[in-house]
């Protein structure tokens, strides 16, 4: 893993909570270690037509690298800037006192032609995405006063996080490009590993246009995970070619995606630097899977229907008496192996079980049978079961396992499983302490009005927009009491977005508005901290994003003034 200590901020990056927000350095999230000169020193971009040169002395990035190095370039700096030609720049409040700094004309007359990329350090410029070691990800970029521009890195990942700084870097004044504040040093790589978005696509369907462009999200915030909710009581939208009914689970046949349309989904964003996690939860949130037949569900539904309460099928869970239970479990996990084979991971769930339905089960008799022939004492031992077959299942199929939290308060982690936290800080600190890996949720739940919030509580923001204060504020580690090697097997965390009640149409403005305050706490050194400074540079970085097409439904934090290519019709 990636060295997390000796970071540098230089600049007053760290301490505006009472300076000009026009003082800082723009970039989000913020780098690791920045140097730069007067804002009033600035040099003009106007690229060549072949603006991109590489230097690979020991001869790295060949083929699939040079092509991943040249569609970056183009999707990320080519396509941003012309997406701005032609609009007023963004501005964050006419009053100059409360604004950014002006983008000014170039005070240099020569132009910026070129970006050279040079590979140095390792001898594989595309390595597999684990989403444990930041030094894949490292980069450094270097804005002389001549102009140049030079990008180091150690892999081709790097070099995609190094065209999304620049992006930004690049700024439209109205009528030109400029590069303020040069000559510009930045050393960056992200502070975890893991910088995930999970997105529950078994609640509400997401189109696989709207994947594509969340995964265009994750890659502009420099995220590299997106974790798929692919099973959950309501439905089970996977296909799965070995059992073909349970695709009837779907809302809609048009609504399952296919192996062959989520094959091509991976490669997609692959090739982006995003490792797509898939999950399967099991052994409860499974009514879905009674589709697949009706003996693999407990059959609890006429129990389950006259509680006659909302979301009553998340109570459901598999029926372990029968053997078509543990096949379909290792098909399903077999098959996610397969499809999501740029993954090393599989998430199995296990989180949430209520022993209701198998107590309610038309096969209560079978159930407490098999309990008493696999000496299995209660319930909560039942699910333990469950969950260490799930593991060993992912285990055997090449993946490691990933799951919730719960699976770790009933004592049922094998180990090498990397643990999920999502209702407090106190699992991961069990997880991390007891040898095991672990990612956190807590508490970066967007679909939440107060996601540091369970049960009653003071102090909720009064703006929705203002949950990201919440989520901003929280460190993943510290002031946890964890030792170096215990931080050291943190590998990062997830923002969550349940889908109840989000969709395609409202995901931007749920799940992307405030995904910036998620991105740069698990990017940036723990002492970025100070929230109104981010705020106007998350609302920079969205109007540039809109305006190339990424998060169009993403909303602003607070006012400002992002002129659009249909703005005005």
């Amino acid at each position: 893993m990636g060295i997390r200590k000796g970071f540098i901020i230089t600049a007053c990056i760290c301490s505006i909570a009472f300076a000009y927000i026009q003082d800082t350095f723009q970039v989000l999230p913020v780098p690791k270690s920045v140097t730069f000169g007067k804002q009033e020193v600035s040099r003009g971009v106007k690229l060549s037509n072949n603006p991109l040169t590489i230097s690979d002395s020991k001869n790295v990035c060949t083929g699939e690298c040079q092509t991943l190095l040249k569609d970056a370039f183009n999707r990320s700096i080519s396509a941003a800037m012309k997406s701005q030609i032609g609009l007023e720049p963004w501005k964050l409040s006419p009053h100059a006192e409360f604004s950014m700094a002006p983008v000014v004309k170039p005070s240099l007359p020569d132009s910026i032609t070129e970006i050279n990329v040079a590979f140095s350090g390792l001898s594989v410029a595309v390595p597999p995405m684990i989403a444990k070691n930041t030094t894949f990800e490292y980069y450094e970029i270097s804005v002389a006063e001549t102009g140049a521009v030079k990008v180091n890195v150690h892999t081709v990942w790097g070099a995609l996080h190094a065209f999304e700084t620049i992006a930004q870097l690049f700024e439209w004044n109205g009528a030109d490009f400029v590069v303020q504040r040069i000559p510009i040093v930045l050393k960056d790589e992200p502070r975890f590993p893991w910088r995930g978005f999970m997105v529950d696509c078994a609640r509400h369907y997401m189109p696989l246009p709207k994947l594509r462009g969340i995964v265009d999200t994750i890659v502009a915030f420099k995220m590299n995970v997106l974790h798929m909710h692919l099973s959950d009581a309501q439905s089970f939208p996977m296909e799965i070619p070995d059992i073909p009914s349970l695709a009837n689970s779907a809302f809609s046949s048009k609504a399952v995606y296919s192996t062959k349309d989520m094959t091509a989904f991976v490669e997609y964003a692959r090739v982006r630097g995003v490792m797509v996690v898939p999950e399967v939860d099991i052994p409860a949130h499974t009514a879905s899977w009674r589709f697949a037949n009706s003996d693999v569900t407990a059959d609890c539904f006429a129990y389950l229907a006259s509680l006659s309460g909302v979301y009553e099928e998340n109570l459901a869970a598999l029926n372990p008496a029968s053997d078509l239970t543990w096949k379909t479990i290792d098909t399903i996990i077999q098959h996610y192996s397969k499809t999501f084979s740029s993954s090393a991971y599989t998430h199995v769930g296990g989180d949430e079980v209520s022993s209701t339905c198998w107590e309610h089960a038309t096969q209560a008799s079978a159930i407490v049978d098999f309990m008493k022939s696999h000496n299995i004492a209660s319930y909560s031992d039942l699910e333990a079961y469950f969950d260490r077959y799930t593991q060993k299942s992912t285990t055997s199929s090449g993946k490691t396992p990933i799951v919730w939290e719960d699976v770790l308060q009933k004592g049922a982690v094998e180990p090498g499983t990397i643990v999920h936290a999502w209702r407090s800080h106190d699992t991961l600190v069990n997880a991390v302490r007891g040898g095991n890996y672990a990612i956190t949720s807590y508490p970066y739940y967007l679909d939440r009005q107060s996601p540091l919030c369970s049960g009653t509580c003071s102090g909720i923001n009064w703006m929705f927009s203002w949950t990201y204060r919440d989520m901003y504020a929280s460190d993943p580690t510290e002031n946890l009491g964890l030792t170096p090697e215990e931080i050291a097997r943190v590998l990062g965390g997830e923002a969550a977005l349940w889908a109840e009640s989000i969709d395609s149409p409202n995901f931007d403005a749920m799940g992307v508005s405030r995904l910036g305050a998620f991105a740069e706490r698990f990017w940036s050194p723990s002492t970025v901290t100070e929230p109104k400074n981010f705020e106007a540079r998350s609302q920079r970085l969205r109007c540039l994003n809109v305006k190339r097409g990424i998060a169009p439904g993403s909303g602003p934090l607070s006012s400002d003034y992002c002129e659009t290519a249909k703005f005005y019709e």
